[in-house]
């Protein structure tokens, strides 16, 4: 072949078919690419570009120093463009002018990307939890009140509880409302012996878990 008989006058473009991308989170272009350039004024380059519908593009990379051997590339493309199914990818040599010698290549081009699929967590159900029942104990620590009970078994109809809740109120007759949700089985009421706190605190404890409250609970 005669020289610079297939070497690059003007601007030759190399432009893909559209690549269905949309799907993809992440996108990595890779390509080999030869480019020399010499013996004009310039300027002479090699620019990749991609666009997400064919219209307008987004400069990749733009190589102008010559390089007589193989070179790779390997771009993401999430910061540069959005993805779409009409993604393209296109290559433009240019040589700038005179009597220059401007040669480029490209080989074993490919798009890589990966897709993050998160399924939303949905805990077992469980079936409610027995009743702490009469094992729940009450005793002073100094102005402290300490609540103790035993955790209710696990048996065929029910799961064992995951949390506890407890109420409190002034009367026995009435009047409760939740103070805490500890996840073992005591807890402390700060203050509730001491000379200031109302003359008599109740209390009630139920057990419960993702199934809800224990059978019978309010």
């Amino acid at each position: 072949m005669p020289p610079n008989q297939a070497e690059v006058d003007g601007t030759t473009i190399l432009t893909s078919p559209p690549l269905q991308a949309a799907a993809f989170d992440t996108l990595d272009l890779h390509y080999w690419r030869w480019f020399y350039a010499g013996g004009g004024p310039g300027p002479d380059t090699l620019r990749a570009e991609v666009s997400s519908d064919g219209t307008a593009w987004r400069l990749v990379e733009e190589v102008a120093a010559r390089a007589n051997s193989w070179q790779e590339a390997r771009i993401g493309l999430e910061d540069i463009l959005s993805f779409s199914d009409t993604l393209r990818v296109r290559f433009v040599a240019s040589d700038g002018g005179g009597e220059s010698i401007v040669e480029a290549g490209l080989d074993d081009l490919d798009l890589a990307g990966e897709k993050f699929v998160c399924d939303p967590f949905m805990p077992a159900p469980l079936a409610r939890p027995n009743a702490v029942g009469d094992s729940l104990r009450a005793s002073a620590r100094g102005w402290d009140v300490l609540l103790s009970w035993t955790s209710p078994p696990r048996d065929a109809g029910h799961d064992p509880a995951t949390e506890f809740r407890v109420d409190r109120s002034t009367r026995p007759d009435g009047g409760f409302s939740q103070v805490a949700s500890p996840t073992s089985p005591q807890w402390v009421d700060t203050g509730g012996a001491a000379p200031s706190a109302p003359g008599l605190h109740c209390y009630t404890v139920y057990a419960r878990n993702s199934g809800g409250l224990e059978a019978g609970a309010p």
